[in-house]
C-alpha cells in the first residue's frame, strides 16, 4: 500500500521503486513529513535513502523489521527535523541507538522530541542513563519503552 501526500504512508519493501515514479510523486515523497515502514526488508540502504530524498521528515516509523540497526538509523537524525521516531519489533535494534542519540545530542541540538520502543532490545537502564544526559543538556526526549507488543483489539 503506498499513498503519496505531505503526511501518509509508504509500506511493504522499502523505498526501492521510488526511482520508477513520476516526478509530480517524488516531489510528493521529497516533501513528506511523515513516513511509516512496516516489514521493510533493505533498511541499511533504505533509512540512508530517506535521509536524503526526504528532508521535511518530522515522524518515521518502523514495524516488523528485524534487519533493522542503529546503525541505519543513524543518517534519520541528521534531518535536523525529526521530531518522532517509533520503533516497533525491531529485534535488531538495541542499546546502541540510545547511546548514538546521546553522542548525537553532544555536537548539536536535537528536535527529536518521542522516541517510542516496542520489541526491541534496548534496556530500561540504558534509557534511564541517555534520559539524564539529555536532561542536563536542557534536552527533552519522552522515551518510551516496551518490553512487548501489544496488540490492539478490534472494534466490535
Amino acid at each position: 500500500r503506498r499513498r503519496c501526500g505531505r503526511a501518509g504512508s509508504v509500506e511493504r519493501g522499502g523505498i526501492g521503486t521510488a526511482t520508477l515514479l513520476s516526478r509530480r510523486r517524488r516531489r510528493d515523497i521529497f516533501n513528506r513529513a511523515q513516513v511509516r515502514l512496516e516489514g521493510a526488508t533493505d533498511l541499511e540502504a533504505g533509512a540512508g535513502a530517506l535521509a536524503k530524498g526526504c528532508p521535511a521528515l518530522r515522524d518515521v516509523s518502523f514495524s516488523r523489521a528485524p534487519r533493522l540497526s542503529a546503525d541505519a538509523l543513524e543518517p534519520l537524525f541528521g534531518l535536523g527535523r525529526l521530531q518522532s521516531l517509533v520503533l516497533v519489533t525491531c529485534p535488531n535494534v538495541g542499546d546502541a541507538l540510545l547511546e548514538d542519540l546521546d553522542e548525537l545530542s553532544e555536537d548539536r541540538w536535537l528536535p527529536l522530541r518521542r522516541l517510542e520502543l516496542a520489541g526491541t532490545r534496548c534496556t530500561a537502564a540504558k534509557v534511564a542513563e541517555v534520559e539524564a544526559a539529555l536532561a542536563e543538556r536542557s534536552t527533552t526526549v519522552d522515551i518510551a519503552l516496551r518490553d512487548s507488543v501489544v496488540a490492539e483489539a478490534p472494534d466490535n
